[in-house]
């Protein structure tokens, strides 16, 4: 179902599992980052990330995912700024809507757009 959702969006979108690994890229990701799908899913987090950042968010995802367990509530539309890694090498501004879509599939999702969009 999500990835059906993923496909029509003209957003990009990506959804990581708990393990911090890819497992959802469409088009517009691509478009985004000049990554393409097969290239990402399946890939940890951090190779569209900037190295700094790649152990600081599996950490992160770990805290939320303990405090989530714990009873705390899921992610919903939190709006955070990050850079992301292009495939070419450069950084790009972006921000990012993230949900924790349910307890069942595991997966963190996130809406990216270019941070310039939304400013």
């Amino acid at each position: 179902m999500l990835e059906m959702v993923a496909a029509g969006c003209a957003v990009a979108a990506v959804g990581i599992g708990y393990d911090h690994r890819i497992v959802l890229w469409n088009a517009a990701a691509e478009a985004l980052t000049g990554w393409p799908e097969e290239a990402v899913v399946g890939a940890d987090l951090s190779v569209i990330m900037p190295p700094e950042d790649g152990s600081k968010h599996r950490g992160w995802v770990r805290m939320y995912l303990d405090r989530y367990h714990a009873g705390a509530p899921r992610l919903m539309g939190d709006v955070r700024q990050v850079k992301m890694r292009h495939r070419d090498g450069r950084m790009i501004a972006t921000r990012i809507r993230l949900i924790h879509v349910n307890a069942g599939s595991k997966i963190i999702f996130a809406w990216l757009s270019p941070a310039q969009l939304e400013e």
